[in-house]
Order: C-alpha cells, then sequence, then structure tokens
C-alpha cells in the first residue's frame, strides 16, 4: 500500500475534505478524539442498554429468594441443601428435573393449580415472577454441600 493511499485512508476515517493539502493538519488529533469520544459513548450506552433489558427480562434472584421464603419456605426447600419441611413439597433445587423453569412463568403469573394437594392458589405480578424464575435459575446449577 502506497503513502497515497494511507493517505486516502486517513482523510476517509477523520473526515478530512479531500481538497486538504495534509492528512496531518493540526485539526485532525482533535477530529480524531471526537471520533473517539463518540464511539465511547456510544459503546457505554450500548451496554447500559443491554444491561437494563437483562435486569428486565432476567429478573433479580436476591429478590426471588427472598419471595420463595415468604411465600414458599414453609413447605418447600427453597436453598440448594435443605429438606422440605412439607414432606409431598419438592425441594426448589429439583423443578428443574420435573419442568422447564422458563415455562413455570404463566402458571406463577396466572396461579398453579396443581401441584402439592395442600398448596394454596396464589399469583404473581410480573415482576415477582421474572425474580423468582431468576432465583429458581440459580438452584439448577450444580452445587457440592461444604463438609459438616
Amino acid at each position: 500500500m502506497s503513502i497515497n493511499h494511507v493517505n486516502c485512508y486517513m482523510r476517509f476515517i477523520v473526515g478530512v475534505p479531500a481538497g486538504t493539502n495534509s492528512p496531518f493538519s493540526p485539526s485532525i488529533p482533535a477530529r480524531l478524539t471526537m471520533l473517539h469520544s463518540i464511539r465511547f459513548v456510544v459503546a457505554v450506552s450500548f451496554f447500559s442498554l443491554l444491561a437494563a433489558q437483562a435486569n428486565a427480562e432476567g429478573g433479580n434472584a436476591g429478590a426471588g429468594r427472598r419471595l420463595a421464603q415468604e411465600w414458599c419456605g414453609k413447605c418447600h426447600a427453597i436453598g440448594p441443601f435443605d429438606a422440605s419441611p412439607l414432606a409431598i413439597a419438592p425441594p426448589f433445587r429439583e423443578l428443574h428435573k420435573r419442568y422447564n423453569v422458563e415455562d413455570l412463568q404463566e402458571s406463577l403469573a396466572e396461579g398453579i393449580l396443581v401441584g402439592h394437594p395442600t398448596m394454596p392458589v396464589f399469583r404473581f405480578d410480573p415482576d415477582q415472577v421474572n425474580n423468582l424464575i431468576a432465583y429458581l435459575k440459580t438452584l439448577e446449577k450444580p452445587r457440592h454441600k461444604a463438609a459438616e
């Protein structure tokens, strides 16, 4: 590649007009700085939107754990190792073996009618459902009980 090609490429990248004599005029560093600043702002905005969307869709596992403890912990084992207080209530850590956890969203929002015989009917709002699903997904990961 000749120096002419490099100069043309530099002019194109930084937006130097074609009639300019030197591609290295004093305005080029300023243009490069501005170009980098714009790219940085766009990148930060993009990743911020991705993070916000992931949180909105994925829910908050910590809030889901608190919700499970409040509404479900009287019957179900909600942790990775504990036993269910009610023997017929399956531990939450095993729900993913029976169901696709994502498929429980509709049931949680509309009210679970099928469960263990003593299970009450309840409904959660969409944020609560997302949080609970996010928590249930954390239980799908294999864990090893610490030596006691």
